[in-house]
């Protein structure tokens, strides 16, 4: 490739008809152009991870990648995610392909405690007696 031709791609970056051009070089001349179809991923082609989930008084979540042959896709983009917490302690996480990537998956998650050595704890380490 590259000495006797070029090849070039138009409209190949997202879901529908993407174009290749094959132009001729060197030995050859001219040009062909074909057309091919680049179809939604199921989510369920994907890797998903989620990062551990810890107790947390915020209530912050856990984030979560979605990945496919080494490339990650975008949030908001290529999947929605929706979490809920259920009567037994755990959280669902819900991620729904949107664009290029189409299904839904859920993954339920269990939230772990959080260990002392990870606490920032903070006390008076000088008190005045008081008689009690």
């Amino acid at each position: 490739m590259g000495r006797d031709f070029t090849v070039s791609y138009t409209d190949n970056k997202t879901v529908g008809t993407g174009y290749v051009v094959i132009t001729g070089a060197g030995d050859y001349s001219g040009s062909v152009e074909r057309s091919f179809i680049i179809k939604q991923r199921n989510i369920s082609d994907t890797e998903i991870t989620v990062s551990d989930i810890f107790y947390n008084a915020d209530n912050s979540l856990p984030k979560v990648g979605v990945s496919a042959e080494g490339k990650y896709f975008r949030e908001g983009t290529d999947y929605t995610i929706s979490f809920s917490e259920n009567e037994d302690g755990t959280i669902t996480v819900t991620v729904t392909g949107i664009g290029g990537l189409c299904g839904t998956t859920q993954k339920t998650y269990g939230v772990m405690k959080v260990p002392l050595s990870c606490v920032d704890i903070r006390y008076d380490s000088v008190v005045t007696y008081s008689g009690k």
